[in-house]
């Protein structure tokens, strides 16, 4: 993530560390609506944190042109449930919402959610690039975390936009 930034992150994850590890995974999902239907996910980010089966609480405050929450998680780790906070700030591009997730000096994420019409424009494909920056040592716990939650996650999406409700 260092070095060139790719057009979908107008920023980059960089770190001075030496500890931290970089990885980028991309989860996609079709669902049986059109593109003008499906496109109502870049509009609400309250909506995608919500769909999280990890999320707990979410109080939001605006900070400019970028949107920034206060998401609580319920994180197991080692069979104890704990609280973790952080903050996700969302902005809203021509063609992406992108979201930075900071939760403490351990973990960094950047995520691109993007929106394009398939099978002649009667589905959609939602996407979710992330690119997350780690303390090496916690990386395959959080990518754990980010697969399993986030696979969830389009799966409830998925699931609300082709059941034509949508909740906040």
């Amino acid at each position: 993530m260092s070095g060139t930034v790719s057009r979908h992150f107008p920023y980059e994850v960089t770190s001075s560390l030496m500890f931290f590890t970089q990885r980028t995974v991309v989860f996609s999902k079709i669902v049986h609506v059109p593109v003008s239907k499906a496109r109502c996910v870049l509009e609400d980010p309250k909506m995608l944190i919500n769909l999280s089966p990890l999320v707990e609480e979410c109080e939001e405050s605006k900070s400019g042109e970028a949107t920034t929450y206060v998401v609580t998680d319920i994180m197991k780790v080692w069979g104890i449930y704990w609280p973790v906070k952080y903050t996700c700030t969302f902005k809203k591009e021509e063609d992406a919402l992108l979201c930075e997730v900071n939760a403490g000096r351990t973990v960094r994420t950047l995520s691109a959610w993007r929106v394009k019409a398939v099978n002649d424009g009667k589905e959609s494909e939602v996407s979710e690039e992330v690119k997350a920056e780690v303390f090496t040592l916690l990386m395959p716990y959080v990518l754990g975390q980010i697969k399993s939650s986030h696979l969830v996650l389009l799966d409830r999406l998925a699931a609300k936009l082709e059941l034509g409700g949508r909740e906040n």
